[in-house]
């Protein structure tokens, strides 16, 4: 099934050089949210996924670096978010590393599964 860009959708793919293979992608906006969490405090929400080849290589600090400039030159919101899930300590460090600062811990609705929302700006 193929659909259409939406404008309300904001991705964008990392890719490997020379080859353009995917090596991550990210999303801005809802897209970064899971549902149970608060998400009242205004703030641009980041996902992120990494193709598992890439997992555990020391390229994450790469990749959010590239997600927080991207975010920082093309959105206007000043507060960054990403929602990250507790056993992703890996993942933790990593957003630590770029000043994100957890906030809250919930369970999510669906799976149940803890999650902790991390916060910089």
């Amino acid at each position: 099934m193929i659909t259409l860009p939406q404008p309300e959708y904001h991705f964008q793919a990392m890719l490997r050089q020379p080859e353009g293979d995917l090596a991550a992608f990210c999303s801005f906006g809802t897209d970064g949210q899971v549902g149970g969490g608060d998400y009242s405090l205004p703030a641009l929400d980041i996902g992120m996924g990494v193709h598992p080849a890439n997992t555990g290589r020391g390229l994450g600090c790469m990749f959010a670096g590239a997600a927080v400039e991207y975010a920082t030159q093309n959105f206007s919101e000043p507060r960054l978010r990403v929602t990250i899930a507790e056993f992703n300590l890996r993942a933790q460090k990593v957003w630590q590393r770029h000043g994100f600062v957890p906030v809250l811990r919930f369970i999510s609705n669906f799976g149940k599964r803890p999650f902790i929302i991390f916060v910089r700006g």
